[in-house]
């Protein structure tokens, strides 16, 4: 009697654990159609190729109650996974994810809305002047000429900086963006608060107003850098699309305003006082100042790809290029001697930023495309049963 009432308990779970595991595979045959794609939402290498793993036991049952809303996500291309027991995850990371897109918020329409005045403001009063309402920068420039004013044709680096900042303000709306850390959190409210002073400073400088442009222009060029350092050490994955969409626009801005602080400057000193001495003065502090940041960013190599250093250079070019037919305000003002001088330190300037920038742009793209990578190729799959 009591062998068959072991043979029947034996029986009985031999059955609950057929129907059980068939019942896990089931379950298993079905969760890949109902979590295919995923977006990641909290993580450090969202960049890389990940493959969804549901974690199991030996017994094929899911080791996670809740792993319809967490996961484990293992990186197929790593060289530097060990091989893994079935029964240890130590070896994966955790993420949250959503399957439905994440819903634009307060800052992706904020970034939109500033993005389209700035536009406004920058395309109407800017460079057009409200259809001769107001002064453009142009005539503004021309009235207050200073030893330090860039040329003509060096300014039109505001049409690819107003294009590369209206990509960002779009590109951050789409689905694939608009949540991702590098958007709500290394770039935060910088953007708005940026444009909202680029937008104050159009304004104020058409009205010839330098002290108030002058302050105007170095917060701008602050909220631009604090916005670079933040993305910087933000702990955000860096791909190229990420580059060019988020984080060039503002290397290429940034650089431009260290300009036009240095020639906003000597505007005011223009505008302020009528001795000669202290102009010159103050233009050739301002001209130098760029010189020492151009090297200590190239020096820096992780804080710049070279964007704001070849700004500076445009810029020095650009100064010089315009000495070379000054104005004849210009000539009585300070003799055609100095003016010659200041010429040719400006190609002086341009000579060494370039010189020390061209040797670590070739050894960057020798690193890049002439580097054999050894990987070392481990066991990269887990059999869960």
């Amino acid at each position: 009697q009591m062998w068959s009432d072991e043979c029947l308990v034996l029986i009985t779970n031999n059955i609950y654990k057929t129907v059980k595991k068939r019942i896990a595979s089931i379950m298993a045959e079905e969760t890949p159609s109902r979590m295919t794609v995923y977006r990641i939402l909290d993580d450090d290498e969202a960049a890389m190729d990940l493959t969804p793993i549901v974690l199991r036991d030996e017994n094929n049952i899911t080791t996670d109650e809740n792993y319809s809303r967490r996961m484990s996500f293992r990186n197929r291309h790593s060289s530097t996974l060990q091989a893994i027991e079935h029964d240890d995850d130590s070896h994966y990371m955790h993420f949250t994810f959503s399957q439905e897109p994440a819903e634009l918020n307060g800052l992706n329409y904020l970034n939109l809305l500033v993005m389209m005045i700035h536009l406004f403001v920058s395309c109407g009063i800017q460079m057009l002047g409200l259809d001769g309402i107001m002064a453009t920068h142009m005539q503004v420039s021309k009235k207050y000429e200073t030893l330090i004013t860039p040329a003509e044709w060096s300014q039109y680096i505001w049409a690819p900086i107003l294009a590369a900042e209206t990509v960002f303000s779009l590109a951050q709306l789409l689905p694939s963006f608009r949540s991702r850390p590098i958007i709500q959190d290394a770039t935060g409210f910088f953007f708005f608060y940026s444009c909202l002073l680029q937008t104050s400073w159009v304004i104020v400088y058409s009205f010839h107003l330098f002290i108030p442009s002058f302050i105007l222009v170095v917060a701008t060029f602050v909220s631009l850098t604090l916005l670079l350092l933040r993305q910087h050490f933000a702990h955000t994955p860096k791909s190229k699309a990420e580059y060019w969409l988020f984080r060039f626009p503002f290397f290429l801005h940034c650089g431009w305003m260290a300009i036009m602080v240095a020639v906003n400057a000597s505007m005011l000193c223009r505008s302020e006082t009528s001795s000669v001495s202290t102009q010159l003065s103050i233009d050739v502090v301002a001209l130098s100042l760029l010189l020492p940041l151009a090297t200590f960013l190239l020096w820096v190599h992780a804080a710049t790809d070279y964007c704001i250093p070849s700004v500076i250079i445009n810029a020095y070019i650009g100064i010089a290029w315009r000495l070379q037919h000054p104005s004849d305000s210009l000539v009585n003002e300070y003799g055609e001697t100095l003016i010659h001088m200041v010429r040719l330190t400006c190609y002086i300037f341009a000579g060494v930023v370039t010189g020390l920038m061209l040797p670590r742009m070739l050894i960057s793209i020798g690193h890049r495309f002439l580097t054999i990578q050894v990987i070392t190729m481990q066991e990269d799959s887990l059999t869960l049963e």
